[in-house]
């Protein structure tokens, strides 16, 4: 559900704050200039999601 992958990026180190919108599919996260992309998805994976990073960055798309 869109609270554990909330949670799951919130531990990510350089993650400040992210949002997930589960009906879009979509997670908007704000984050410092030490955010490892790959880290961030892999939590989503851990989550037992898969995501991929929109153009534009700061976004990424839930596949399930």
């Amino acid at each position: 559900c869109a609270v554990s992958i909330r949670e799951a990026l919130e531990k990510v180190p350089g993650v400040r704050s992210a949002s997930v919108d589960f009906d879009s599919g979509q997670a908007t996260v704000g984050a410092s200039a030490e955010l490892d992309a790959g880290a961030a998805l892999s939590a989503v994976a851990a989550a037992g999601y898969t995501a991929e990073l929109l153009e534009g960055g700061g976004h990424a798309k839930r596949r399930s």
